[in-house]
């Protein structure tokens, strides 16, 4: 039929298999879930989900079973449903005390089974949480920075501002704006949302209209901006940034490493600067995709650690303790997380982060 298999998981009888497919055919992009014979790998019965598309994770609990479902049930809301008999029988929604009502995305990502018919899983806030087998939550951890998606549709594709080069971003805080300033390397609070000296990006095309995206690309974008020369645009989706010309040509397709929140361009359209998903702000070059540097803020809004691809950083007092490198060893040994503070002397390079924009002749001190 076309379909494309995007996750298994097997019964704990180990007599059926789930199957998470996209529906392929007259539905591409819509989830349909289907029940085969482990044993003989052929169809037995597929899931009713209803007007419910977008899954994106499974899993079976003991009892009954029950088979599970994460998703999004729309505007951003979680979906978290389990059915009785295997997927055939009554279905029972959960909640993950995940919604946009408590300021956060929601969407389920990925689900896990647990000794005495709990359940654990992740959404895409990010945060993740345990439900006993009645529904009854165990536990629940929030993600511990600000992410732009808890502002409503419009106020976030305006949440970004920028100067005319690129060097100073400003974004709305808790109760008041925040503004970094990439060559002093400064975060600062300014009075109300927004700092007024920023320019907002450009939502609406300057001069003659432009064509919307042209070819295959995955639904509508989550955020796009034009160009102020009037060049063309650029457009994100879940894991891409793509640079448009005016004709909705295709000129670059980067990679992002989270889903995209908001974005804006620099008045000489030099510089993109991308909010997204996992906390941070990335700059990245207009013309190639190309990125430059990353930065995080704490929620308290005064810890900060800007970073380049390369490794060199820029902190604030106390904001060492914000990143550092995931290291997963060989063998079953736990991952470690070692904080960018033990590395200090190799790569503290606060002139190399603030030259990271070439926006003109700094000093910058090699890294060994």
């Amino acid at each position: 039929e076309g379909l494309r298999p995007l996750q298994a998981r097997l019964s704990p009888d180990g007599g059926k298999l789930a199957i998470l497919v996209d529906g392929g055919g007259e539905a591409p992009g819509r989830a349909r879930v289907l029940v085969w014979s482990a044993p003989t790998l052929s169809p037995l019965y597929e899931v009713a989900l209803g007007d419910t598309s977008a899954v994106a994770a499974l899993a079976w609990l003991p009892a009954g079973p029950r088979l599970c479902i994460g998703g999004e049930a729309g505007e951003g809301r979680p979906l978290l449903r389990c059915y009785d008999d295997g997927g055939r029988g009554p279905a029972r929604d959960l909640t993950t005390q995940v919604s946009r009502d408590q300021g956060a995305t929601g969407a389920v990502r990925a689900l896990l089974p647990l000794p005495g018919g709990a359940l654990a899983y992740a959404t895409e806030e990010p945060a993740f949480g345990v439900l006993e087998a009645d529904g009854r939550r165990r536990l629940q951890r929030r993600a511990a920075f600000t992410d732009l998606a808890r502002l409503p549709p419009a106020e976030r594709a305006a949440a970004l501002r920028i100067d005319a080069r690129g060097a100073s971003v400003g974004w709305p805080g808790a109760g008041h704006g925040q503004r970094f300033d990439v060559l002093r390397g400064q975060l600062s609070q300014v009075r109300g949302p927004q700092d007024p000296a920023l320019l907002p990006p450009l939502l609406v095309a300057p001069g003659k209209p432009q064509r919307p995206p042209q070819g295959q690309h995955q639904g509508p974008p989550l955020a796009l901006c034009y160009r102020p020369d009037g060049d063309g645009y650029l457009a994100g989706w879940d894991n891409r940034l793509v640079g448009f010309n005016r004709d909705g040509l295709q000129r670059f397709s980067a990679p992002l490493p989270a889903p995209l929140r908001a974005l804006t361009i620099s008045g000489d359209s030099n510089i993109a600067v991308a909010a997204l998903g996992d906390g941070t702000l990335r700059w990245y070059r207009v013309r190639s995709g190309e990125e430059l540097l990353a930065l995080f803020v704490a929620p308290d809004g005064r810890r900060f650690v800007a970073f380049t691809p390369g490794g060199a950083y820029d902190a604030s007092v106390d904001g060492e303790s914000l990143a550092g490198w995931h290291l997963n060893p060989l063998g079953p040994q736990e991952a470690r997380f070692v904080p960018v503070a033990l590395l200090r002397k190799t790569f503290y390079r606060p002139s190399r982060v603030a030259a990271a924009l070439d926006l003109g002749p700094t000093v910058t001190d090699p890294i060994p």
